[in-house]
């Protein structure tokens, strides 16, 4: 599970017969594109998120690209191109905690969290926003 974020081209840029299974990872706010393939052989990109970056997923030339359960959201370009739409993807707010702050974590009743694509398991690095209670001083009742 790995947060790429802020790059000021890529997010990740797979080529030259790379082989490659992506799977929980958050892409957000990467300028031109989350993830780029090019000339690549088989990757596989599962339970991935894409928001905030400017394509999600860009498949150039040659690139061999196999989508499944991923949620894509607000990247300012599109969330596809050359690239065909997994099955189980998600096109919704992925509802994070707080995004201005960086917490890239998913709040309750999130499409990412637990029952996505009819698994037990959350798509993207992160999991539910982290409890953030202030715990009672000693003494305090």
């Amino acid at each position: 599970r790995v947060l790429v974020q802020g790059s000021n081209w890529y997010g990740l840029w797979l080529r030259d017969s790379a082989t490659a299974n992506l799977d929980r990872t958050t892409f957000v706010l990467n300028m031109v594109e989350g993830v780029i393939l090019r000339d690549t052989n088989l990757v596989t990109i599962e339970r991935c998120l894409f928001s905030r970056n400017g394509f999600g997923i860009f498949a150039d030339i040659d690139a061999n690209a196999q989508l499944n359960c991923n949620l894509l959201w607000n990247n300012d370009y599109g969330d596809y191109r050359g690239v065909t739409a997994g099955v189980e993807d998600i096109l919704e707010d992925p509802l994070f905690c707080d995004p201005e702050n960086g917490n890239w974590h998913l709040q309750p009743g999130s499409p990412g969290l637990e029952a996505a694509c009819g698994e037990d398991q959350q798509i993207g690095a992160f999991g539910s926003c982290p409890d953030l209670r202030i715990l009672p001083q000693w003494g305090s009742p």
